[in-house]
């Protein structure tokens, strides 16, 4: 749910006529006081807690309004995209009785599904509106009519904790006032989900990166994208700090300079604007996104899945398969799993907990 992000649609491809080879090992590691336990193709171990889940998809931006809305505009009836939690609360939260806060009541068939078919357990559904949500989480909330009675229905459920799609602080508060423990904070929340800060730290750490501008303002658009002009690029990408399916990212054709790179991109401050590689470009034979799948604790990280994400024409993330498709395993899951524990563990060091991935790009160029 990332965090790699919460709309993305989810899909599993099983059946494949190749055997999947990723081998099933276990491997612990401690490192600066985290360990990490690199488990491919294994369950991690969840939460051992109770929680209150909001599904608040609409504070995915932290604040970005304007974002929010073009996001709204693109996926449309965002309200019913937080009934898929409702197979997962449970299996994430063993501690259970557990409560999950939707905008909109799935549909009883699909919940008859999960429970007869499948024989899932399900959280307990409440419903809020959004309305509802922010009126809570207010500063300034008090006994107000409208939602006093969802107040005391979130204070007398027996969960200790409280979680959502990301930490911000209309969900603290609620907390707060509910007298219960977000999972994680809001600024391991916001970090965690902030690429320019990850971008940062792996070329810190000597990892590859993509060819790379920093544009603090819209006026350095037009120099970054000269920049990687000249340097043999045909398209470039602009990513906001914050965003998630295709929302936040403007990819634009060099070779005419066309562009209209909204305000909204630089809410959160400087973006990202990078050197594109697909098939188009010389020597690239084949690209594919593998997506390493982690679960993070206090004190662990656990590295439990590679799959491959699938992606649209204009690198939308619309899935994930499982295997993943591309067979030279080898040293390349190697290197995905260690690159991804490097991410990992500097998302706990930032005050992220819960589900999360590192989303890779994998090119074969030239033959290699």
């Amino acid at each position: 749910m990332i965090p790699g992000y919460p709309l993305d649609l989810p899909c599993i491809l099983t059946g494949t006529s190749k055997p999947f080879l990723l081998p099933r090992f276990s491997v612990t590691i401690y490192c600066m006081g985290i360990q990490t336990h690199i488990i491919p193709g294994r369950l991690p171990e969840t939460w051992d807690r109770s929680v209150v889940f909001f599904a608040n998809l609409l504070s995915l931006f932290y604040g970005n309004e304007v974002e929010t809305e073009v996001l709204k505009n693109e996926v449309g009836t965002l309200e019913s995209y937080g009934s898929r939690l409702v197979p997962v609360i449970d299996i994430l939260f063993r501690g259970g009785p557990n409560t999950l806060v939707l905008e909109k009541r799935p549909d009883p068939s699909l919940l008859n599904y999960f429970t007869e078919t499948l024989g899932l357990s399900l959280p307990d559904i409440k419903i809020f509106s959004r309305e509802n949500y922010l009126s809570l989480g207010s500063e300034h909330h008090g006994d107000h009519y409208k939602t006093e009675h969802l107040f005391s229905e979130l204070k007398q459920t027996k969960a200790q904790w409280m979680d959502g799609y990301i930490t911000e602080p209309y969900l603290a508060r609620i907390a707060e006032r509910t007298k219960k423990k977000t999972i994680g904070s809001i600024n391991g929340s916001y970090k965690g989900n902030n690429k320019v800060l990850l971008h940062q730290h792996i070329e810190k750490s000597g990892l590859p990166v993509f060819d790379t501008r920093i544009a603090d303002t819209n006026k350095d658009i037009r120099k970054c994208f000269l920049s990687l002009r000249e340097q043999g690029y045909e398209t470039a990408v602009v990513k906001a700090p914050i965003g998630a399916s295709g929302v936040g990212m403007i990819k634009v054709d060099l070779t005419d300079m066309s562009y209209d790179i909204p305000a909204y991109v630089f809410h959160e401050g400087a973006c990202l604007v990078q050197g594109w590689i697909d098939e188009s470009m010389q020597g690239v034979e084949h690209v594919v996104s593998p997506s390493v799948q982690m679960f993070i604790k206090d004190n662990s990280l656990a590295l439990h899945d590679i799959t491959e994400q699938i992606l649209s024409k204009e690198s939308i993330h619309e899935g994930n398969i499982a295997p993943p498709t591309f067979s030279d395993y080898g040293e390349v899951i190697k290197e995905l799993l260690d690159q991804a524990e490097l991410a990992g563990t500097w998302l706990n060091r930032q005050g992220y907990r819960g589900t999360a991935s590192a989303d890779f790009h994998l090119v074969k160029k030239n033959g290699r």
